[in-house]
């Protein structure tokens, strides 16, 4: 297997990771997954941008305040550019599909997490979530 394939499936295994953190309200997870070195920042469905560990980490908690929401995702693809991973794919969250791009940057000898943005889709562009088990 190349050294790109290999990239390609941790970087997916990485987004993974990211949305069982989500689901099961991980706050220990979540922050495992996000950056350390480098300055993250995360735009939340409707919300402002959110820099650094510190804002991001915070609104996870607060997400997490009621357990973690009833999320999955679909249609996972990977563009790798420069130590750069680009992870588009789309959330499903109860009605609505949500657009998304994470971007994860090579850190310490894995992919960790550098910017989430999720974006939703217009009315009637709703795509259904797959039917499938558990997030992991």
């Amino acid at each position: 297997m190349s050294r790109e394939s290999v990239d390609a499936i941790a970087a997916l295994r990485v987004n993974a990771a990211y949305y069982a953190a989500l689901a099961d309200g991980d706050l220990a997870a979540m922050d495992a997954i996000w950056a350390r070195d480098e300055p993250v920042l995360c735009i939340h469905p409707g919300g402002a941008p959110l820099q650094g560990r510190v804002a991001v980490m915070a609104s996870f908690r607060s997400v997490f305040e009621g357990g973690g929401p009833p999320i999955e995702y679909s249609q996972d693809a990977v563009s790798l550019v420069r130590g750069i991973a680009f992870v588009n794919c789309l959330e499903h969250l109860a009605d609505q599909s949500l657009a998304v791009s994470n971007v994860l940057v090579w850190e310490g000898g894995q992919w960790r997490m550098l910017q989430h943005v999720a974006s939703l889709m217009s009315t009637g562009s709703a795509v259904p979530a797959p039917e499938r088990g558990p997030l992991h």
